[in-house]
């Protein structure tokens, strides 16, 4: 009985999956076939010849539609509950047989009878009815406990790869937002500009035009005068 009182589990699992990189999805677990020998009662509780744990992935509830059985979830919840195993037979030691004896074939029923006979035979009667009732009770709330870890974690994980990110896009957005309002500010500076060039442009034209017929005009005039003035002084000539 390991009686090691450590925090691991769930919690520091979903840590560590969130901050590894994406892998691929995990298979679903698919149960295989019983074992037509199944192993003595003893040798299953006493661990002789025994290479294969319990298959937990195995339980009689099985709604698909609800998720998958995760391996490594359940190697977590295992271990949790082993470090925090309560010195002596109880309802741990009577699940872990039950459940290696349905996987070998028992069935439920005859595997609780056998597993609880065989543990209160070669421990004494130290097992009762009552130590697998408080046993259940102390292991329900270990797996209480691991759960609430988990969603701690779990709720980290969402404000590190959800809410953050979603904070990050909103701060896009107002940027981009600012972006557009400036682009119109521009557009519409822009087009105001335009049509000053182009009022521009029209008021240098009739200026032109203005300018290059004063010019004409005043040309025409001076010679007029010059021609006129000549004219009187020319007639001069006599004068004494």
């Amino acid at each position: 009985m390991n009686e090691t009182n450590k925090k691991s589990g769930l919690g520091n699992f979903l840590t560590g999956f969130f901050t590894e990189t994406v892998t691929k999805e995990k298979e679903p677990v698919r149960p295989t076939e019983p074992s037509s020998n199944a192993k003595n009662i003893a040798t299953i509780l006493g661990g002789q010849n025994h290479h294969t744990s319990p298959d937990y992935s195995k339980p009689t509830y099985n709604d698909s539609s609800a998720g998958n059985v995760d391996q490594e979830v359940l190697a977590q919840i295992v271990q949790r509950l082993d470090q925090e195993d309560i010195p002596g037979p109880d309802f741990l030691e009577l699940f872990k047989a039950v459940r290696q004896m349905v996987d070998e074939g028992i069935t439920m029923t005859d595997a609780i009878k056998s597993a609880y006979i065989t543990l209160k035979t070669t421990n004494a009667n130290k097992i009762t009815k009552k130590v697998i009732d408080e046993s259940f009770a102390f292991y329900l709330n270990v797996i209480d406990r691991e759960k609430n870890e988990f969603e701690g974690a779990y709720g980290g994980a969402i404000s590190q790869l959800i809410n953050e990110p979603k904070k990050k896009i909103q701060l896009f957005e107002s940027e981009n937002q600012e972006i557009d309002r400036k682009i119109k500010e521009l557009q519409t500076k822009k087009e105001q500009n335009l049509n000053q060039i182009q009022a521009t442009n029209q008021e240098i034209t009739s200026s032109t035009a203005k300018l290059e017929s004063k010019k004409k005009d005043y040309s025409f005039t001076l010679n007029f005068f010059i021609e006129s003035f000549r004219e009187v002084y020319n007639n001069t000539s006599n004068l004494k």
